[in-house]
């Protein structure tokens, strides 16, 4: 489905047994965490568990994109805007995931979908060669409820 944003079942349920530190907002040790345009070929199913299940799909040219300055307060999580840089012409792009780094980048936990632009209306970008800026709600990311592990 590309017009869904939900957590992938797999990261909220390492999110919330401290597999996955997001900011490690307690002083621990955080992974990095990164954003990756994926092109329509990919289809949510919400069994997806790692990148690598889903890494064939990644738009091409659109270099991977770390988190940076993220914050994770109250169980939001919230970072700086992503730009992809030249991303290869001729593409469709219908969804953004959000992924952290794992074992070896075997392991890269899936964290979070999007499908759906900041108006409820599905992701539908045709590339042209040309940036993409992902411009995360001034609310955050997303949020769950307590705080992150």
């Amino acid at each position: 489905m590309a017009g869904e944003n939900v957590l992938y079942p797999s990261g909220s349920q390492n999110m919330l047994s401290g597999n996955i530190r997001l900011g490690a907002p307690q002083g621990g040790a955080a992974s990095a965490s990164y954003v990756q345009l994926m092109k329509n070929t990919y289809t949510y199913t919400g069994q997806e568990q790692f990148f690598n299940d889903i890494s064939s799909h990644a738009a091409a040219g659109a270099a991977v994109q770390q988190l940076a300055n993220i914050t994770c307060l109250t169980g939001t999580l919230n970072a700086d805007d992503v730009t992809f840089e030249t991303v290869t012409t001729s593409q469709t792009v219908q969804h953004v995931v959000i992924y952290q780094d794992g074992t070896a980048g075997v392991n890269d936990y899936l964290i979070a979908h999007y499908g759906n632009d900041a108006a409820g209306n599905p992701i539908n970008i045709t590339t042209n060669g040309g940036s993409i800026t992902i411009t995360w709600n001034a609310t955050g990311i997303f949020a769950l409820s307590g705080n992150c592990a």
